[in-house]
């Protein structure tokens, strides 16, 4: 269907009347209520710019160009959040957008054509098939933005922006998510484990898990430090991480306790360029994250730990040990390299039993009544 006939089936005043659906669940009617408001029954003034707006903008004007401006992170990165906004133009065809745009390129997809009761319908739709807190969050977040730069390219009004943001809300606290914290046995059973016949690569894994625990990296970030990246001191070892998921750079440490273990590793490694953590086959050569995944895999069954991990786990329990060692939130930010302190708290695995073992020991001592009477 060409814009043409798109606009003369949707023009002012239009109704389409039809049967209703025999619905299967819950979500087909929400996508059927949808289907209603896009053509016309009910539909509230809303008056975007055409869908041709988009592609008369300058390329780096466009909504999705402008969502990715800044983002110079890593190409697996960059492929992720364009996979994250083709699942949400997917989502929105079902919520009500005229499905004549949905193989529309990301870049000229009329995100404008957002209504508030697209944005609603859209909202329901992700409560009703995504269970975890966080991936609602992401897919409303990418939708939340786009219409923020449609505004700002005079796709819409600042008013039609705010009424459609008011249908994609934001969560008010931070949810935990997947995952989990090692504790302190699987980490030493993790460290003190050969998985391998061959020393060298012996080494290598442990100093990998070692520097995982030490500065709560991403397995993409690791695998990319460079022997050039280390600076070795007395007092610990500093790493420096040219490019975050962010596309940031920045710097991070390591204690003496695990400098030791690098350091016993670069013994074997060699002072060859290249990779930190290489390929056995090929000396200077980075590990894949699948390739450092996969090792940590081995390990983990070589030291028999049954309940599965992943290398974020090691995030997560980095964050957690620190948030009950009493560093405060805002310091574990700087050190995950978060942007956001709510994305620090979603790491966090403390338990319940521990917070309650907090309140017994806060002093309450004003609270206590005294028996003897007329004293207050």
């Amino acid at each position: 269907m060409d814009m043409e006939q798109h606009n003369e089936r949707h023009g002012e005043g239009e109704k389409i009347e039809r049967e209703p659906a025999a619905f299967r669940d819950e979500s087909d009617a929400l996508v059927e209520m949808a289907r209603i408001r896009r053509v016309g029954r009910g539909r509230e003034v809303y008056e975007p710019r055409p869908a041709e707006a988009i592609g008369e903008l300058p390329e780096d004007l466009r909504p999705f160009s402008r969502y990715l401006a800044g983002r110079d992170a890593r190409p697996t990165s960059m492929r992720a959040y364009r996979r994250k906004a083709r699942r949400a133009q997917c989502l929105l065809i079902e919520a009500g957008v005229d499905p004549c745009f949905a193989d529309v390129p990301l870049e000229t997809f009329p995100w404008h054509f957002v209504t508030p009761a697209v944005a609603a319908a859209y909202t329901q739709i992700l409560r009703h098939r995504y269970p975890n807190a966080k991936s609602r969050e992401n897919l409303v977040g990418v939708v939340r933005r786009l219409i923020g730069h449609c505004a700002a390219a005079g796709l819409i009004s600042i008013t039609d922006r705010e009424r459609v943001l008011s249908q994609l809300p934001v969560p008010s606290s931070a949810q935990k998510g997947a995952g989990r914290e090692l504790s302190l046995a699987e980490i030493r059973r993790l460290l003190n484990t050969k998985s391998s016949r061959n020393e060298r690569l012996n080494r290598r894994d442990t100093a990998l898990i070692a520097l995982f625990l030490a500065t709560g990296l991403r397995v993409s970030e690791v695998v990319e430090i460079e022997v050039s990246d280390l600076t070795v001191s007395d007092e610990g070892c500093d790493v420096a991480v040219r490019r975050t998921k962010s596309g940031t750079s920045r710097e991070v440490w390591l204690s003496r306790a695990s400098t030791a273990l690098v350091a016993e590793w670069l013994t074997v490694r060699g002072d060859h360029p290249g990779a930190l953590f290489d390929s056995a086959h090929v000396p200077g050569r980075a590990l894949t994250p699948l390739g450092a995944c996969e090792l940590l895999a081995r390990r983990a069954k070589a030291a028999g730990l049954s309940e599965r991990f992943s290398s974020h786990d090691f995030r997560r329990t980095f964050a957690t040990r620190a948030l009950r060692g009493g560093v405060d939130p805002f310091t574990v930010q700087r050190l995950l390299g978060h942007v956001n302190v709510q994305t620090t708290l979603v790491y966090d695995r403390r338990t319940e039993m521990e917070d309650r073992v907090v309140v017994e020991h806060l002093d309450v001592t004003y609270l206590a009544r005294n028996d003897q009477r007329g004293n207050q």
